[in-house]
């Protein structure tokens, strides 16, 4: 309620406030739905563009790698798709790989892929099958998760989370 000058006046048409607080703390529906089938999207543009849609371009593969991959007939699968697991993770709802917790409060999304850390990171290989090698070899960065993420898609969320809050239920 309002008071003005001893006057009063009720602007909680229906319940109107305590639904709104409801959709506020409550953003489950939310999560599960639209912000997920946004960020599937960009996971998806993510390995379609080799990184770049989220502004940090994946350096091509070396030649040897272009040879592995067409001797195991998979050349014509993008950057990180050897075995489709890592792409699989980031792009579906469900799998063994797949990291999707969703609360009133929290969206969570991401891969258990032992590979993502090394990808995202980038790594030194100073062994194999145990020896050491003589010339170690360093590994690219290919962000999967950018720092920052695109601001046409923090701005479909924002876009989201307003609908949101304000479409009634």
């Amino acid at each position: 309620m309002i008071s003005f000058g001893g006057t009063t006046a009720k602007i909680d048409p229906p319940g109107f406030f305590k639904k709104l607080a409801k959709q506020t703390t409550d953003l489950t529906p939310l999560f599960d739905g639209p912000i997920d089938a946004s960020v599937v999207q960009f996971f998806t543009r993510q390995f379609a563009t080799s990184g770049a849609a989220g502004g940090q371009p994946w350096k091509p593969l070396r030649p040897a790698t272009v040879r592995l991959k067409r001797a195991a007939g998979r050349e014509n699968m993008g950057i990180l798709r050897h075995s489709n697991r890592l792409w699989a993770s980031l792009t579906k709802r469900t799998g063994p790989d797949v990291v999707l917790n969703v609360t009133r409060d929290r969206y969570e999304r991401g891969t258990s892929d032992p590979k993502a850390v090394y990808h995202q990171e980038g790594f030194l290989m100073e062994t194999i099958f145990g020896r050491r090698l003589r010339h170690p070899r360093r590994f690219a960065k290919r962000v999967l998760v950018p720092e920052e993420m695109p601001p046409d898609l923090v701005s479909t969320w924002e876009s989201l989370l307003v609908k949101h809050i304000l479409t009634p239920r």
